[in-house]
């Protein structure tokens, strides 16, 4: 049973992570464009209830699924990272 949560917690927090590169990507885009710094706050502040959210609830489902949560979104948050400082 461990084992299967917390390859459900990776892949969870895998996708967690690549949608959390990409609203950070359009939050960066507005506080640069100028698109206003209300939504610029409002999408940031989503961005990071979302993570919070999810997190709490892979905790809610216990411990190896909220540690596969951690490591899927650490690595998809570096790899997206990484992908974007290398260029456009």
């Amino acid at each position: 049973m461990t084992m299967p949560a917390m390859v459900g917690g990776v892949a969870a927090g895998a996708v967690l992570g690549t949608v959390y590169i990409r609203l950070l990507r359009a939050n960066v885009g507005l506080y640069v464009r100028g698109g206003g710094w209300v939504r610029a706050l409002a999408l940031h502040a989503a961005r990071l209830a979302l993570v919070a959210v999810v997190l709490w609830q892979a905790a809610r489902w216990g411990a190896p699924v909220l540690l596969g949560a951690l490591v899927g979104f650490l690595a998809a948050r570096g790899v997206g990272v990484r992908r974007r400082s290398a260029g456009p």
